[in-house]
């Protein structure tokens, strides 16, 4: 059972990692009004999911430029950091066979 509960748990981490945080929530309560009197949930869920994608895209932002200044990253073998081109390993991309009798098949 506690393997289970680890695995759930494992599992749901990245998502509530990138959920609103409750100052977030809070704040959106503040703005549009408390929605036990209201029963406006979907406006502050709304609020909360803005706040949520405008994290996520600075972290998006900051991806892309890492990658732009380090494009090496990007995929193995393309470019390497001193800006010299080498090919992709034959291998890349492909489903491997391995075999007892081939050396280098793909």
């Amino acid at each position: 059972m506690r393997k289970v509960l680890l695995l759930c748990a494992a599992v749901l981490f990245p998502f509530a990692a990138n959920a609103a945080t409750v100052d977030q929530v809070k704040q959106c309560i503040t703005e549009l009004g408390n929605p036990y009197e209201t029963g406006r949930w979907d406006l502050v869920a709304s609020c909360a999911a803005k706040y949520d994608r405008a994290k996520i895209n600075a972290q998006r932002q900051e991806l892309r430029e890492f990658l732009a200044k380090n494009p090496h990253y990007r995929y193995p073998g393309v470019a390497l950091p001193n800006g010299a081109k080498r090919a992709l390993d034959p291998c890349w991309g492909k489903t491997r066979i391995y075999s007892t009798k081939s050396r280098n098949s793909c």
